[in-house]
């Protein structure tokens, strides 16, 4: 589960990263929230990122604006939140960037391996 505010080049390698892992386990799933009071340009933004990535985990604008759902106490400040989440659907490991290179991109898919047991 990944909320983003923005749409950046290390967001766009964080989806792609999690597309082939949901493609190469039938134990996991992930999806895209954009947090965006702007949900026109969002979608159009999440449209070009489809067509360039072509990847299948969905890529969505949050219903609840760019504060996110109330429930997850999403930080105000984060650019970029990911939660990885446990067979027993309680959050494994959660992850706040402002930025997502190669060492970010490596702490996501241990949490993601740990979680599905790959």
């Amino acid at each position: 589960m990944i909320f983003a505010r923005s749409v950046d080049e290390g967001l766009i390698g964080l989806i792609r990263r999690a597309d082939t892992l949901t493609a190469e386990s039938d134990r996991g799933a992930a999806f895209v929230a954009l947090l965006t009071d702007d949900p026109d340009a969002g979608a159009e933004r999440l449209r070009a990122v489809a067509a360039e990535t072509k990847v299948s985990i969905p890529l969505t604008i949050s219903v609840d604006g760019s504060k996110g759902p109330k429930d997850y106490r999403l930080d105000p400040a984060a650019k970029t939140i990911a939660f990885v989440y446990a067979k027993e659907g309680r959050i494994q490991a959660a992850f706040r960037f402002d930025e997502i290179g190669d060492a970010e991109l490596a702490q996501v898919v241990a949490a993601w391996e740990k979680a599905v047991g790959d």
